[in-house]
Order: C-alpha cells, then structure tokens, then sequence
C-alpha cells in the first residue's frame, strides 16, 4: 500500500515539476532573445534544480520499491 501511496504522490510531484520546466524553459527561450542574461541563468538554473528534484524523487521511489 506504501508502495502504490508513494507511486501516485510522486507522479504528482513529477507532473507539477514537468509543467515548471515547460515555463521556464518558454521563459528562457524569450530571455534569449531579449539578451536578458540575469534572467536567463535564472531560468536555466531552476531548470537544472527541477530536473534534480524528479531525479531523487524517483531514485528514492525505487530505493523503497526495490529495497524497503
């Protein structure tokens, strides 16, 4: 039951992150072509934070999957 709570939170989580990467990824895009570097390294860096987060979210869903 853990396993199938953890699974439906997780993906979640995945989603909300996947839509903030899709933003910042649209506001990079425009911070470019505005030559707004300030903005840019903001996008990029919580698109790179964002890509993190899923990734240990699900390296722990797995850990507990697999091992607990």
């Amino acid at each position: 039951m853990l396993n199938l709570i953890i699974l439906v939170v997780f993906s979640a989580v995945t989603l909300f992150f996947v839509y903030f990467i899709a933003v910042n990824a649209s506001y990079a895009k425009r911070s470019a072509k505005l030559e707004d570097s300030h903005c840019l390294v903001r996008a990029v860096g919580a698109i790179i934070m964002s890509v993190a987060v899923i990734v240990a979210l699900w390296v722990e869903a797995g850990f507990v999957h697999f091992f607990g």
